[in-house]
């Protein structure tokens, strides 16, 4: 689905708004050319599969990547548990739950070891911090 509605374009997957006619969500919210994005992999699944329990998922982990991620990425401080709630409207937990349910639930070959990637990245940073500091 993904290939038949993009093209590359330096490296860079574009929107190849000719071909959307029978994807309505998409077709209503791609009206130029326009990079293939979160935001736009949100409509192109509501076009697919619908308004489903997925799809509810889907949309707390974009608008804490809209709210959240996308305006501090840039920066290196830190983002407690409380400003992320006052950004996006949802728990830290809730946005993992989110993240679990879309990757468990759809992603036959992901499995719960696969999910503790970013904590054994943590381990190894903070590892390394100790060590330099020693």
């Amino acid at each position: 689905t993904i290939k038949e509605i993009t093209y590359e374009d330096k490296n860079v997957k574009y929107i190849d708004i000719n071909k959307l006619s029978k994807y309505k969500y998409l077709n209503i919210n791609c009206k130029d050319k326009k990079p293939l994005s979160s935001y736009y992999m949100l409509f192109l699944y509501l076009d697919l599969f619908g308004d489903n329990q997925t799809y509810k998922q889907m949309q707390i982990i974009r608008e804490v990547e809209r709210t959240v991620r996308n305006p501090v990425a840039h920066e290196i401080k830190a983002v407690s548990e409380k400003t992320i709630k006052s950004l996006s409207g949802y728990y830290v937990e809730d946005v993992i739950n989110a993240f679990k349910d879309v990757l468990l639930n759809n992603f036959h070959k992901i499995n719960k070891n696969h999910l503790m990637f970013y904590k054994n990245i943590n381990k190894l940073i903070k590892d390394a911090i100790v060590q330099m500091k020693s």
